[in-house]
């Protein structure tokens, strides 16, 4: 997704030179990896509420950022404190809206999704319930969130050439954390909407702003 198909720089994204990106759900941080790949001087903020998963956040952006500094909270519509449902064996699909049993079935579709044989679909059903089993075994871990122009003000950014958001179903909760001055010192969006009731409410308020918008859909995630 970030490397090979390039997910994040489709339809005309672009990522240059001396860049500010903001990454609003970093995870381990392999798009600040990637995109410390394909340009340079770039300055990065990137936010992961889990505390696991920002260690490893920190040692990539570590590795491979220039000027990226990682914040250990997530963002928000208000500032505020709440409990994630974190799953060790499936960390990316984390968040504060996560269900179990919705998120093993985007997992089994994904993969179901990649077999055109039927046969070979009923086969791979029953092994991927089986693989499975363990990998959602879950826990609370309450994090702090943040709005985004609380971040924007306190770090004197003035302005972001791209927002990033992937955050598991919390992506119009993140734009709901941008007070209307603050939409024009953003350039580009790209955002992952994992709730098709957010769709529309995410695209009226791109529109609102002035933003051209293009929705595509995974086919592996039909």
């Amino acid at each position: 997704e970030v490397f090979v198909l390039q997910a994040y720089l489709r339809h005309g994204v672009t990522i240059a030179d001396g860049d500010c990106i903001i990454d609003a759900g970093s995870n381990i941080g392999l798009f600040t990896v990637f995109a410390n790949r394909v340009a340079r001087n770039l300055r990065i903020f990137s936010f992961e509420p889990n505390p696991t998963v920002f260690q490893c956040l920190q040692a990539n952006a570590a590795a491979w950022g220039t000027h990226t500094k990682c914040f250990p909270c997530g963002l928000s519509s208000e500032e505020k404190t709440a409990d994630m449902t974190f799953f060790e064996g499936f960390s990316l699909l984390s968040g504060f809206y996560a269900d179990e049993g919705t998120e093993r079935e985007v997992v089994k579709n994904y993969v179901l999704n990649q077999q055109a044989d039927e046969g070979e679909r009923a086969r791979l059903s029953a092994d991927i319930d089986r693989l499975l089993e363990d990998r959602f075994q879950k826990r609370t871990v309450t994090a702090r969130l943040r709005t985004l122009s609380g971040v924007i003000a306190d770090e004197h950014i003035t302005s972001v050439d791209l927002l990033k958001v992937n955050v598991e179903k919390s992506e119009l909760d993140v734009l709901r954390g941008l007070a209307s001055g603050d939409w024009a010192k953003i350039r580009q969006l790209v955002i992952e909407v994992d709730l098709k009731e957010n769709l529309d409410p995410i695209t009226t308020l791109l529109k609102q702003q002035g933003y051209d918008t293009f929705v595509e859909q995974d086919p592996l995630l039909r």
